[in-house]
């Protein structure tokens, strides 16, 4: 019969040990007391960070326990009947040694150390292990667990194991002090069966956690295995509520700390309580923000998203919509997977919240930071686009076959639920057409170009209430919103400007220190056409518009500003502008307009076959005419001679029949007229045919006479003033049969009105400093222009921040225009090295940060 205590049976015992432990260093250490129990539960890789925190009393007490169990034989270094040979040789060693190092004298300490150290070993030894109960002397000796059939039975330690109790919301509970109102945490006492990183065991200590603040908890933080202080630091973060005055300086372990209670819950116990997704989701909220990768976000989001999926696709369709537009909220593709699987099911159409997270997972989409620094403005740049182009949504297609979404799991003690597939979600495979696909990517990237222009020109405004090259670079879908503020600004400053009816005068030098420009005689052709522009997006038109007139705008220029639609003039406008122009020359030829000539004017605007919107911006620049006739950028001489000499005759003939449509025509409306037909080149006999032509509508002549006797008053003739009535159906007929005319005053006025002087250009002939050329260009900025690395080098090689003074100076000192060299140095860092190196207008900052090693090296050598 085999003893409990023979070497078979102790053999037996330690290899049970160590197929538990995986190691048989480990399988010592576990069944000397020295090794938690619960490394066992943890999976490879895990065991050398377990074993580096601080030991536990009650882990000893239960590795001393299942020691027994085994066979308390381990517990001994010797065997039944080999417990002299260790010490025989314990002796001889000591000698030897002694002997060699020191002879005889050297012999004796040698024996003397090893009698001290076997004593104190077999003393120890004595308390650690108790002596078998006396037996008689007749009986074989005995090891405590070898006792006899009818001996009494031994006492044995028994050790009371607490299963975890969960919490929930509406649960308050007071520990070490702390007082947590709203629980959802696994508490427990002492040891338990379920390894969990999360319960808080209440038997453990628990400190101030004043010295924990600045302490970093471990990858996998667990409860158990943190100091005391941190211990105290969690209990009040939960005893707050789960919330910071500043979200900044909390630690995320803490946060990553209560999720893993929260994934056990949801996915082990199966418990979708709404408590547990809506603290999921304001923890998202409040500190997603502040963390530096997306780790939380994203393990959070995936728990949303598999709590709400597991209560059914009727319930996670009402959810999802929600989840998504969570501030800070990161989808994934299994997720988004499980969205598309449930819009299958259900038979609906892809949204378009769901259409932008599918086309920024595609790999031909963009990446670029304006997702990032403005998600607001994009996201509302692409619904509206999206509506535009797919009206219905994305179309979908099921799939004949489900589709397994994996669950990576956030807490290690759930890595092996998640490895058998435990966790898994199962929803229906859904595809997208690839057409509708490629449509979908286009319009990402179309959306991501468009707001780009607006963020890098915002960005080179900071500082500026009203910036002209921002508004002018804002998207049509940003405008209602982010123009609001700008508008009413400058509808308050236009109370103070000149007005007629619904048009306002300006000169256009106010305007452009409206919208911070610095003041010029005569401002660049880009500045007139971008002040257009952003007028136009906040609800004002011009005349004359620098878009469609090709002039540049005079500082003391005076201009227009009406309200009206923004809308593109049609070919022949100019023409219409030309004959309205010439017409309020024919009638102002006497030095004032009066009714009837008026009329004339109007009825030819109102009869124009033009849009409505062309109409307004036709009566706005009669309006400006009829005020100062040199606001137009082109004169009437100069419009006449860019008639062609064949299409001259054409015009003169539309000019007579325009100045005889109130059946009169003055002298000074026909000297006007003399001096146009002379710059029309028109010949001799033509002028003298025109002019006897407009012989037949002189003016009245009045002579004075002699005073005659009353007479007796002829009825009908009360009023001396002769009245004039306009031939309106003439004046529609000619509006008929000038359309040829137009079109040649379009494209003389096209060619009449001065051609904006282009901005200064950077000069092709200049080359690079003799001590820069191309060869000596630095590698980290090789793909900059190379007309623009001489100054960015220079402005790296200087530490500290630049004036707008001194940016301006350097950039003329290496021939560049500043504004294209700040531009063009931006464009290249947004897009080499992920954000913009020059910010500020003045001074100017360097990001440096952003320069690669060899760019800082090089400045700390200049």
């Amino acid at each position: 019969m085999q003893q409990h205590g023979s070497p078979a049976n102790v053999r037996r015992a330690f290899s049970a040990v160590k197929r538990r432990t995986r190691s048989a260093r480990r399988a010592r250490r576990f069944l000397r007391g020295d090794l938690d129990p619960r490394v066992c539960q943890l999976p490879r890789g895990q065991h050398r960070d377990v074993e580096k925190r601080d030991r536990l009393s009650h882990v000893a007490s239960l590795a001393r326990n299942l020691a027994q169990g085994f066979g308390a034989d381990l517990m001994r270094p010797t065997f039944e009947g080999h417990g002299r040979k260790p010490v025989l040789w314990l002796f001889v060693i000591a000698l030897v040694i002694g002997a060699a190092l020191g002879g005889g004298a050297g012999a004796f300490w040698g024996f003397l150390i090893a009698g001290v150290i076997v004593f104190f070993v077999r003393a120890n030894r004595s308390e650690e292990i108790p002596a078998p109960p006396p037996t008689p002397s007749s009986s074989p000796r005995r090891t405590p667990l070898e006792r006899a059939p009818n001996a009494p039975a031994a006492r044995k330690r028994q050790r009371t194991r607490e299963q975890m109790r969960w919490l929930s919301a509406n649960t308050s509970v007071d520990l070490h002090g702390y007082t947590l109102p709203s629980s959802l945490i696994y508490v427990q006492g002492g040891a338990c069966d379920v390894f969990e990183p999360s319960a808080i065991n209440v038997d453990l200590e628990v400190r101030s956690p004043e010295s924990a603040l600045g302490l970093e908890l471990p990858y996998w933080p667990a409860y158990a295995f943190i100091t005391p202080a941190q211990r105290g630091a969690y209990l009040e973060w939960l005893a707050n509520g789960r919330r910071d005055a500043n979200p900044a300086t909390r630690n995320f372990g803490y946060l990553f700390l209560f999720f893993y209670g929260l994934e056990r819950r949801v996915l082990i116990e199966k418990d979708y309580a709404p408590e547990i997704g809506h603290e999921i989701a304001n923890l998202i909220t409040l500190y997603a923000p502040h963390g530096r990768s997306k780790s939380l976000p994203s393990y959070f989001c995936q728990l949303l998203h598999f709590w709400a999926h597991r209560q059914g696709e009727s319930r996670y369709a009402e959810l999802w919509p929600w989840i998504l537009g969570l501030e800070q909220g990161v989808v994934d593709e299994d997720e988004l997977h499980l969205i598309l699987g449930n819009l299958a099911t259900r038979g609906e159409r892809v949204p378009d919240e769901v259409a932008r997270e599918i086309a920024y997972h595609d790999p031909d989409a963009v990446r670029s930071n304006v997702t990032t620094r403005s998600p607001e403005d994009f996201r509302r740049m692409f619904s509206e686009r999206f509506a535009t182009e797919f009206p219905h949504g994305l179309t979908l297609h099921p799939g004949s076959r489900p589709v397994r979404i994996r669950y990576r799991p956030a807490s290690a003690a759930l890595r092996d639920a998640a490895d058998s597939g435990e966790l898994d979600a199962i929803t229906q495979f859904a595809e997208i057409p690839a057409a509708e696909r490629t449509r979908l990517v286009a319009l990402w990237n179309e959306c991501c170009r468009s707001l780009l222009g607006y963020m890098r020109a915002k960005a080179r405004a900071v500082g500026k209430s009203v910036d002209l090259a921002t508004l002018a670079a804002l998207p049509a879908e940003l405008r209602r919103s982010e123009a609001a503020g700008p508008a009413a600004q400058l509808a308050e400053f236009l109370t103070t400007a000149a007005k007629d009816g619904d048009f306002h005068f300006s000169t256009a030098a106010p305007l452009f220190a409206f919208f911070g420009e610095s003041a010029r005689e005569t401002y660049t052709p880009t500045q007139s056409r971008t002040l257009a522009t952003a007028l136009e997006i906040l609800g004002w038109q011009i005349e004359p518009d620098p878009r469609h007139h090709s002039s540049s705008l005079a500082a003391e220029q005076e201009i227009v500003l009406f309200r009206g639609a923004a809308e593109s003039p049609s070919p022949d406008f100019l023409g219409h502008c030309g004959a309205v122009q010439l017409a309020v020359f024919i009638a102002s030829a006497d030095g004032s307009f009066d009714l009837r000539e008026n009329e004339v004017i109007s009825l030819l605007v109102d009869q124009a076959p033009v849009s409505a919107p062309e109409r307004t911006r036709l009566r706005a620049w009669t309006a400006l005419l009829n005020r100062n006739q040199d606001s137009a950028p082109a004169s009437v001489t100069k419009i006449a001679k860019a008639v062609p000499a064949e299409k001259a005759q054409a015009v003169a003939q539309m000019l007579c029949r325009l100045a005889s449509a109130d059946g009169i025509v003055t002298k000074t409306e026909d000297r006007a007229l003399q001096r146009i037909f002379k710059a029309l080149g028109l010949s001799a006999a033509l002028q003298d045919e025109f002019e006897r032509y407009l012989a037949g509508f002189d003016e009245t002549q009045v002579s004075t006479a002699e005073p005659e006797e009353p007479r007796e008053p002829i009825p009908g003739a009360a009023s001396a003033v002769p009245t004039f009535t306009i031939d309106r159906e003439r004046l529609r007929q000619l509006t008929a049969e000038t359309r040829e005319v137009i079109h040649i005053l379009s494209v003389a006025m096209a060619e009449a009105e001065p051609t904006a002087t282009p901005e200064p250009a950077n000069p092709t002939t200049e080359i690079a400093p003799a001590s820069l050329v191309a060869a000596d260009i630095p590698a980290w900025c090789a793909t900059l222009t190379p007309m623009y690395a001489p100054l960015l080098i220079g402005l790296v090689a200087r530490s500290g921040p630049w004036s707008r003074a001194e940016f301006n100076a350097a950039a003329r000192a290496a021939n560049v225009m500043p504004d294209a060299a700040y531009a063009a140095i931006n464009e290249w860092a947004d897009d080499t090295l992920g954000d913009f190196l020059l910010v500020g207008e003045d001074p100017i900052e360097i990001q440096r940060e952003l320069l690669p090693h060899d760019a800082r090296t090089q400045n700390q050598t200049a």
